[in-house]
């Protein structure tokens, strides 16, 4: 088996008497309510949103790391619930992936957020902390919001194209995936 039972019992030690919030092995953190934080990344812009995005994801790879026993013989099961893991320390809700034919797809339950600049960072930490795990380049962009929050992950290239191809408005999963395989095509 290429994971390890992981006890998140612990993972977060709250002292209120001293207001103070930190992780199992002493990392100091912050609760910071969701819509304060989705309108200070608002107004940072994308380059914000990335920088954030790409720091979260650094931090969610040391606790998925910690649930594989090793990556040479990992599923793709094996790295979903380490990442699942990683996301569940630190609030993020949990991913099913989801392959569309060459598509890779993660579909989000709980997230903080399903659009908006929350969506997109938690969007590209999910991409970075993958990137990381398997040694590929990889990025995000968020296809739909309802009725599921749904992330494509690919390269840049790719992303850029959908959020192009996606800014006249909502599309939704096979929309842009039909939109894809149109331009491959042509």
């Amino acid at each position: 088996m290429a994971v390890r039972s992981v006890d998140l019992r612990g993972a977060l030690v709250a002292d209120l008497s001293k207001g103070s919030l930190r992780s199992r092995d002493d990392r100091a953190l912050l609760a910071i309510p969701v819509d304060a934080l989705g309108a200070a990344l608002g107004a940072g812009g994308p380059d914000a949103v990335r920088a954030l995005g790409d720091a979260l994801g650094a931090a969610l790879e040391a606790p998925a790391r910690e649930a594989l026993a090793s990556l040479d013989d990992a599923s793709a099961a094996d790295v979903a619930y380490a990442i699942n893991a990683a996301l569940a320390r630190f609030g993020f809700g949990r991913v099913a992936f989801e392959q569309w034919g060459d598509a890779l797809v993660a579909r989000w339950d709980g997230a903080p957020a399903n659009r908006g600049p929350l969506a997109d960072l938690c969007a590209l930490a999910l991409a970075r902390c993958l990137s990381a795990l398997t040694a590929s380049a990889a990025t995000a962009v968020v296809v739909e919001s309802e009725p599921a929050f749904r992330v494509l992950i690919a390269a840049e290239s790719v992303c850029e194209y959908v959020r192009t191809a996606s800014s006249t408005g909502q599309s939704t999963m096979a929309d842009v995936l039909g939109k894809l395989v149109a331009e491959a095509s042509s």
